[in-house]
């Protein structure tokens, strides 16, 4: 039989399908390794049939033929497209159908990856260029421990409303939307690097269930600020936390701190504990500001801490300035001549972790210690020096936006919404000030 080559278009094609038999081949007159099998007619009586493409393999030697796909599903141009993207192959030295293969292979494995697999595997690498990925790899394996052998493919939004139900039955908000963002950000990242084609996470949203009277007192018993008696047992606790531990090491400061020479009037600190919360208390700084705090950013001459705050560094990358009040720059002054009075590096140094500063668990158990000298409420979280240094700021008169400054609030909504509440009502007091301005000399007050 004659070798049948024409023109490929899409009247042509037709036509020759409505005559050809099936099995039958035309070949493209304009495209080199290009051909149409003819198939059944469909149940319309309208010919159908595939396109091919059929070459030598560069690899194997062997003749191949790889389908395309069914006019008129696929139209000629497609077909004609897709040809040449496999003619660039074997121009290259690759064999289409290996590569095809090769990449199938390659999406059922990722398809089938497990979470803790991509985590450990691929996202870990990505986690290490930010300075919080260690937590967020945390973050994952504790709070997702039942997915981490689920393939991430099989990740659905029913699931995740699950797992979100269930963790606000025991975790705060805020944390709940920092584990989410944790696991919506890799799944983000899977897509990209082709492990998944589409992420589970999109268009899901939180939906935090409503507030039960009992868990707002539970939350506000956690993190909230501290009765005059409650906050001076604190400072006790502290200093009494740092007697005990002289006493129960019979320690030598200067096999502690060997470049520190002391002097009478000196009260030195065992360790890093009581300096470290005396920070929190009189500056409100959060864990992390005070974990990563540098000699660079403190300024005792001037009595001011000038630093980039971590949480809010994203929006506000510039340094702000914070005031050093006179107890804490006592304690810091004291602490830096303990340390050989460094003028840079971390203000409080740990050999035993990778970051060369204290882990964020490190304050765990000095926190607990320190609330039972101080009896404090076990439940009470650390956060709450933070509330408690705005909330007397506030409660004192000063104004939302110095406290907003100070607590390094974006926004000072967030002020108003956190500690607005506790603000004295002056209102009254302002609009006699206003009326007696005016009302001084005015001829209805001599009348009178």
């Amino acid at each position: 039989m004659a070798k049948v080559s024409f023109k490929f278009t899409k009247t042509q094609v037709a036509k020759w399908l409505e005559s050809a038999v099936p099995q039958a081949k035309a070949y493209c007159s304009e495209t080199r390794r290009f051909y149409l099998k003819a198939t059944r007619p469909s149940a319309t009586g309208v010919g159908r049939g595939s396109f091919y493409y059929y070459y030598r393999s560069p690899v194997t030697k062997q003749a191949m033929n790889l389908k395309i796909g069914t006019f008129p599903e696929i139209t000629i141009e497609q077909a004609r497209n897709q040809v040449r993207v496999w003619e660039g192959m074997r121009a290259e030295g690759k064999d289409p159908k290996l590569e095809i293969e090769t990449e199938l292979s390659k999406q059922t494995q990722l398809s089938q990856q497990t979470v803790v697999r991509y985590l450990e595997d691929t996202h870990c690498n990505y986690l290490q260029q930010n300075s919080s990925g260690k937590a967020s790899e945390q973050n994952i394996k504790k709070h997702f421990a039942d997915w981490l052998n689920t393939p991430m493919a099989n990740i659905t939004h029913k699931m995740a409303n699950e797992k979100a139900y269930s963790m606000y039955a025991r975790l705060s908000s805020h944390t709940i939307r920092r584990v989410f963002s944790d696991m919506r950000t890799m799944l983000t990242q899977a897509v990209i690097n082709g492990a998944i084609e589409k992420n589970p996470f999109d268009n899901f949203q939180l939906r935090p269930p409503r507030e039960t009277t009992e868990r707002k007192v539970r939350r506000e018993s956690r993190r909230r600020y501290l009765e005059k008696h409650e906050g001076e047992a604190l400072l006790r606790a502290l200093r009494a936390y740092d007697q005990k531990l002289f006493a129960e090491n019979n320690t030598d400061l200067r096999s502690l701190y060997p470049y520190y020479s002391p002097e009478p009037s000196d009260e030195p600190f065992f360790n890093w504990v009581r300096p470290y919360w005396l920070i929190m208390f009189y500056t409100g700084f959060r864990n992390g500001d005070v974990r990563t705090l540098r000699w660079e950013e403190v300024q005792l001459e001037s009595r001011q801490i000038i630093k980039v705050i971590s949480k809010t560094a994203k929006s506000y990358p510039d340094p702000r300035s914070f005031p050093i009040v006179e107890p804490l720059a006592k304690a810091l002054h004291q602490w830096w001549r303990q340390c050989g009075r460094p003028t840079s590096g971390w203000v409080f140094p740990s050999s035993k972790s990778d970051t060369g500063h204290y882990a964020h668990k490190a304050t765990r158990e000095p926190w607990a210690e320190i609330k039972k000298l101080a009896g404090l409420p076990e439940e009470l979280e650390l956060y709450s020096l933070r509330a408690n240094f705005a909330s007397h700021m506030v409660m004192a008169g000063c104004d939302l936006l110095t406290v907003s400054k100070l607590m390094a609030h974006t926004k000072i909504q967030t002020t108003i919404d956190h500690y607005g509440r506790l603000q004295p009502n002056k209102a009254a007091e302002y609009v006699n000030t206003f009326a007696n301005f005016f009302e001084s000399d005015s001829p209805e007050k001599e009348a009178s």
